[in-house]
């Protein structure tokens, strides 16, 4: 299943209206592309970026929240390719 998580500047507050309007439609193209791991930057209702190569954040979340954030997104992009792109033969590695 996909989930929509929010990772936003301290005194940024909450993400609402017309922000969640741009994420939403933004989210279902990219979705609709097979894309399911990506930054997306606005400002207000203003998309200013979708970064799809190097989403970042990783580093400022790990020290925001004082623990390693690498192994759930690594475990969460492999239960997504494999829901996308089921295996038919067996697993390697």
């Amino acid at each position: 299943a996909w989930q929509c998580r929010f990772r936003r500047s301290c005194a940024a507050g909450t993400p609402a209206g017309a922000e969640l309007a741009v994420v939403a439609t933004v989210q279902q193209r990219l979705l609709a592309r097979g894309v399911g791991f990506a930054a997306i930057d606005t400002s207000g209702p203003y998309l200013v970026e979708v970064n799809v190569a190097n989403p970042g954040g990783l580093g400022t979340l790990d020290q925001v929240y004082a623990r390693s954030h690498g192994e759930a997104l690594v475990a969460s992009v492999t239960r997504w390719l494999d829901t996308a792109f089921p295996r038919s033969g067996p697993r390697v590695g």
